[in-house]
């Protein structure tokens, strides 16, 4: 079925998280695609059997209404991850701002904001978040508002990565500081890039500081902290301390680092989140030291004081494999490692062990083959990593990345790929054999995820995209319309170069049953075009009305009704683009744009109109150069012909001759073919005989005046003229006749 809907909201609402794509068998990389059934992998039918809605089941049965208020729309809003989200928002601005409509309850409007704590997430765009959490916010009248709405407002405003909601947040925690319990300033110093903001109105105790130093991992910005600390009076405390040494371990300034830690005391201390804190240090110490056996001491019976991360559980299960690992290898591997820690490992141990393993130049085919024997979903970042190799290949293996992409997203709250990704996809999609699986995938899955995920691709690699995509999926031009809207949809804006590229190669395509495209298609794509600030250039135009001419041509050969209707419409939008030529002051007016320009008129049946465009060409001619003038002469023969206007056409070759406008096969043959439409054949006959005299012509051009002299009684005697002509050609013109002509 062709691909016509548009990547709008209606679209986007039937896109499931979870697409229903026929997938590649699960087999060997290199090997052939028999030696394996079919089906989905693990982390698919996992994912798929185990996710479910809760948050959005339990908020709709917490207010469970009989008729919808704004707190349902509200309600809804915030739970819709994709799909017409605009529509919603809309829907339930309008119902707020029925005077009559009951509004939510204070205790409702915590309900939603600590809701809206569950439901965001990176296929949730921020500015809907943040603007159902305002609306939420600031329907509470003022003396309503309690500290815990201050403080949810604020734990969730940290978490919407959008510069209004950052503002926002700090100026509500201002206004009410006593609100703030420690878990709100932690968010705000982790959200805030001007963390001297938060300083400013936040108490300032040893924890402060340690909280600042987590994500550092360079000499700078540890000396920048310091500095800080200093200005602020703030001595190093214990959990400051277990800040600095996590630093200058990220940062490799371990000698550092130990001279903080030799300072602890070795018994457990009293404050068990600082012991736990402290136990941290000395795991990511020994990790980056490469000591197994304190890793494995550290992680294991009562020396582990806490959840084992990721890196630590990834080291022990890399620091007992073989140079060389084998799947068996890596997935024994994992297995000895969750029993030595008494649980299994995270995903995203699954996730770091993988990734090391390729980075460690371990083969593609052994890593892919390990990843689809677990049973959780591959990161972003191993997700990416798979399908950057797995599409760089010399024969990209698009299916197997299209598994692991799917895999990826399966989950709603996985995170949208970077642009990369897609642009890999994309690229061994084009690649490959272009059956309806590819492009079902691409249209219907890669492009609509993009939308969703607001990813732009830059607009030259758009550009060459929406055209490969027309040479390899298009099956009509309505088809590559709908491609052009999901291609752009997703693209960053394109400059006038780009935008005149897409275009000259739209008008371009014929497809069997679809030699041009529709006026209605130009005229949108032109208006595209001027909306992101461009008017199309007299190439363009020029093209374009080209266009228009064929397309007048071949509908000529409909039934009459259906014909003139067609007639009509591209009159209209062949008068549009006189309109533009005569109102854009800017646009470079030639000879070229001119004939194009008559001849879509005289095709589309507006005689006088041509006529006036040739009276403007006479007027200039001088000012063209006259071997470019042939063309313009042949549209006028051409309209002359179809007019019954042959004296007329007679004196404007002879105006032409006399100027030298005549230089080519072309320009005799239209000569020819007027007289020959016209009943004038031995003119035509003459006109040839001429033309021998100055160049020889092509059996086509010979054969014109005997294509009008059938069913005449002038057929046998052109016939012999022609033969006397090109006694070479005398055969095949008498076959041509008695079988029939072109």
């Amino acid at each position: 079925m062709a691909f016509r809907a548009r990547v709008n909201p209606a679209t986007l609402r039937r896109r499931v998280r979870a697409p229903t794509l026929p997938r590649a068998p699960a087999r060997a990389l290199l090997a052939p695609p028999t030696q394996a059934a079919a089906g989905p992998g693990p982390a698919t039918l996992l994912a798929r059997g185990l996710y479910t809605s809760a948050p959005r089941a339990s908020l709709r049965s917490f207010l469970g209404f009989k008729e919808p208020t704004p707190a349902d729309h509200l309600l809804e809003a915030a739970a819709s991850r994709a799909g017409d989200v605009p529509t919603k928002w809309r829907d339930y601005a309008f119902t707020l701002s029925v005077p009559t409509s009951r509004r939510l309850t204070a205790d409702e409007s915590l309900t939603v904001l600590r809701a809206c704590m569950e439901l965001r997430g990176p296929r949730v765009p921020p500015p809907l978040l943040y603007g159902v959490a305002s609306q939420c916010y600031e329907g509470i009248p003022v003396d309503e508002r309690t500290p815990e709405h201050h403080a949810a407002m604020v734990r969730l405003l940290t978490t919407i990565a959008f510069r209004d909601a950052r503002e926002l947040a700090i100026t509500i925690a201002g206004q009410h500081p006593g609100a703030m319990g420690r878990e709100e300033w932690d968010a705000l110093l982790r959200s805030q890039k001007d963390v001297e903001r938060v300083l400013a109105i936040a108490p300032i105790d040893d924890h402060t500081f340690s909280v600042l130093l987590e994500r550092v991992n360079t000499r700078g910005r540890i000396a920048e902290i310091k500095a800080l600390m200093a200005a602020r009076g703030v001595h190093p405390g214990p959990w400051t301390e277990v800040g600095l040494a996590q630093a200058y371990v990220a940062a490799g300034l371990d000698w550092q680092a130990e001279t903080i830690v030799e300072s602890w005391p070795e018994e457990a201390d009293a404050d068990p989140e600082l012991a736990r804190a402290r136990w941290r240090v000395h795991l990511d110490r020994a990790v980056k030291r490469g000591d197994g056996a304190a890793v494995r001491k550290l992680v294991s019976g009562e020396h582990a004081l806490g959840e084992v991360p990721a890196e630590a559980l990834a080291f022990i299960v890399l620091d007992e494999l073989p140079i060389a690992p084998t799947v068996g290898d890596i997935l024994g591997g994992i297995s000895r490692t969750a029993d030595q820690v008494g649980s299994l490992l995270s995903p995203e141990t699954w996730d770091q062990v993988f990734l090391a393993l390729l980075e460690r130049g371990t083969d593609l085919e052994t890593v892919w083959s390990a990843n689809n024997q677990r049973y959780s979903a591959p990161g972003e970042a191993l997700a990416a990593e798979l399908i950057a190799r797995l599409t760089a290949m010399e024969s990209p293996l698009f299916h197997e990345a299209l598994q692991v992409y799917t895999d990826a997203t399966t989950n709603e709250d996985a995170p949208a790929m970077r642009p990369k990704v897609y642009v890999g996809l994309l690229d061994a999609a084009l690649a490959v054999e272009p059956t309806d699986e590819v492009r079902e995938a691409v249209l219907s899955h890669i492009l609509v995820d993009m939308a969703v995920a607001r990813r732009r691709f830059p607009a030259g690699y758009a550009t060459r995209l929406v055209v490969d995509m027309w040479k390899r999926f298009a099956i009509d031009h309505p088809d590559a319309c709908a491609m052009y809207d999901a291609v752009l949809s997703a693209s960053q804006p394109l400059d006038a170069k780009q935008w005149e590229h897409v275009l000259l190669q739209f008008i371009q395509l014929s497809f069997p049953g679809s030699t041009v495209p529709t006026p209605e298609l130009l005229i949108r794509m032109l208006g595209d075009m001027r909306a992101a600030g461009y008017s199309p250039s007299s190439r363009i135009l020029t093209k374009l009305l080209w266009a228009y001419a064929d397309m007048a041509k071949t509908v000529s050969k409909y039934e009459a009704r259906s014909a003139a209707a067609v007639h009509s419409e591209l009159l209209n939008a062949t008068r549009n683009v006189q309109a533009l030529l005569n109102l854009d002051a800017a646009l470079d007016i030639d000879l070229r744009l001119l004939t194009s320009l008559m001849s879509a008129l005289q095709c589309c049946g507006a005689v006088d109109d041509a006529l006036a465009v040739w009276a403007e060409i006479v007027r200039l001619h001088k000012t063209y150069p006259p071997e470019q003038m042939g063309a313009a002469v042949s549209v006028m023969l051409d309209m002359c012909g179809h007019a019954g206007m042959v004296e007329r056409g007679i004196k404007v070759w002879a105006w032409a001759s006399r100027r030298g406008f005549i230089v080519g096969e072309k320009d005799w043959e239209a000569y020819i073919e007027m007289l020959a439409r016209n009943g004038r054949l031995h003119e035509a006959v003459d006109a040839v005989a001429e033309m021998k005299a100055e160049l020889a012509p092509s059996y086509e051009v010979i054969l014109t005046p005997l294509r009008f002299a059938r069913g005449t009684p002038h057929l046998k005697a052109v016939r012999r003229r022609l033969a006397d002509l090109f006694p070479e050609w005398e055969e095949r013109l008498f076959a041509a006749t008695s079988k029939g002509t072109k």
